[in-house]
Order: C-alpha cells, then structure tokens, then sequence
C-alpha cells in the first residue's frame, strides 16, 4: 500500500466511523449500532510466544522484511537458531499485525499472510494478534494518520526514536459492530482497487505521451507538421536557388564585416609594437559547398 492509499484508509476510517457513531452511515445499518470506545489491548491475544526458534532453520522477519509503501512482508531471511540474532524471538501467526516501534512516523506495519505463518519476528516488532475483532480493521486502523501521529507524540530517543508495546496496545479508537468492520474493511478495499486502476491509467497514459511525443518530433523535422502551410503558401515561399543565393549573399556580407574588422584589429595590434599575439583572420567564405550543393540541386527543404 503507497502512502496515498494510507491516506485514503484513513479518510474512509474516520469517515464511516464517524458517520456510525452518529447513526448516519449508508453503508448499512447494522453500522449504525452504537459504537464503543476500546484500545488495541483490549481486542489483542497477548499472549504472544517470545521464546525464540524452536527448529534449526527458520524464516526471520526484520525491519528490513517489511515494505513500508505496500505495507506488506515482501521477503524474509531463512537462518539457522545457530546463527539467529538476539532480537529474533517473537512467533508469528497468520493473520497477526506487525508494528514497527522504531520511527513510528515511516508507519512500517504489515499483516502476517499464509507464506509467513510459524515465522520468527524481531522484538523491533510489537505483535498485535486480534481477539474477537476483524483482522484487517486493525490492519487499516494502524495505518491512519491519527494512529501515526498518536505514535509520534509518544515517541522516545533522538538517534533512535521509538515507541513502547504500552503505547501502541493504549491506542484508543472507535470499535464498530462486527458487521461494521467488515464493512469499513470492504469499503476501503473497494476505494484502493479504484486508486490502483487509476494508477494503472495514469502510467499507461504517461507512456503513451512520451511515444505521442517522439512521433510530434520525428513529423516535424521530416516537414509533415507544415506540409499543408507550404502548399497553402507555395506562391510566397522561396525556391531552393532562392534560398541558396540569400545564405550566400548573407555570409558574404557577414565575412566582408569580419575582414574589416580584423583589418583594424592587425593595425592596431601593429600600432602597440605587435605586442601579444596576431589577430586571427577570419576563415575565407567558400561558396557552394556540400550543404549549398544539395540546395542547388533541389533537395526539398522539408519546414
């Protein structure tokens, strides 16, 4: 999940929340039964086995294990008890949510999925294992900026700032019915696959952009963007001898300028004891060379 769609979470969250609590959702009445007011404890088997491998080889989840813009465990790294690191001591379950406590604010959480039941995670970790409380609702509910900033305002340490397992399992929050959860869940979860088609658009649109854009430029310098213009105006263009007549007379004019110019500048390098070095003369304007020559032989100048 990318930080946007942590936002989008968050907006739907308190929306549909909000909106329960007052009676005044639409997504379904069962969500307009009164909501209470609970913490994360409250809703948490903590009774989290922190006893370390019990196998020889296992699957260790770290900081590193985590993608924080999927919000997902994208990898773990298979090590052997022998070789595993004091921090690796907490058992995993599917379905469990995991809680980086180290810079609450890059908000590093996860939900354990199938590929990692049984896997160890760090004690950087703080394990919420839901208790009589939809899975993915605590999921979501860890990645809203009201839980992020809660986080934040608990934090301790300058060059490593963290929070405790007590602030997060104090987390105080509006609990909805089952059926509401369910809901809320879904509704987020309906929004996300919209941003991702959206996405998706935008990415397919960008490429197409960058293709449009080479053929805008390849048709304008093979003279096809202002092929109707010259036919339109074929009466006041010049033709090819035309032009080649103008180019020369135009560099013969700009090098009788440089001559003189030049001239003056030998006298007066001459006039100062020929101090420094000689003024360098301009190079001899050479008529009809390649590009004239294509020119007078009726090339098609293409803008």
């Amino acid at each position: 999940m990318s930080n946007k769609q942590a936002h989008f979470a968050d907006e739907e969250y308190n929306h549909v929340a909000q909106a329960s609590k007052c009676g005044q959702s639409n997504v379904s009445t069962a969500t307009e039964d009164k909501m209470v007011r609970t913490i994360i404890k409250d809703v948490s088997d903590t009774s989290i086995d922190k006893s370390g491998p019990k196998i020889s080889q296992f699957n260790y989840i770290d900081i590193k294990s985590v993608d924080r813009d999927k919000k997902a465990i994208t990898g773990a790294s298979v090590i052997s008890s022998d070789a595993a690191p004091s921090r690796a001591k907490q058992h995993l379950k599917k379905g469990d949510i995991i809680v980086s406590m180290t810079r609450p604010n890059l908000n590093a959480v996860a939900m354990v999925t199938a590929e990692f039941d049984c896997a160890i995670a760090s004690t950087g970790f703080h394990i919420i294992r839901p208790k009589n409380i939809e899975s993915k609702f605590i999921y979501y509910l860890v990645q809203s900026r009201d839980f992020i900033d809660a986080m934040c305002e608990k934090t301790q340490g300058a060059l490593y700032p963290a929070v405790r397992p007590r602030d997060i399992e104090s987390y105080e929050f509006w609990l909805p019915t089952s059926k509401g959860q369910q809901e809320i869940v879904t509704k987020i979860e309906e929004l996300f696959s919209e941003l991702d088609s959206g996405i998706a658009s935008l990415k397919t649109a960008q490429e197409q952009l960058k293709i449009y854009r080479q053929a805008l430029l390849k048709h304008a310098f093979e003279g096809k963007l202002t092929e109707q213009w010259r036919k339109d105006n074929a009466d006041q263009l010049e033709t090819p001898e035309q032009l080649l007549a103008r180019i020369q007379t135009e560099r013969e004019t700009r090098y009788q300028q440089q001559l003189k110019e030049w001239k003056q500048a030998v006298k007066d390098w001459e006039a100062k004891g020929k101090d420094g070095k000689k003024p360098t003369k301009p190079k001899v304007f050479e008529k009809n060379g390649e590009a004239d020559n294509k020119l007078a032989s009726g090339l098609e100048i293409p803008y």
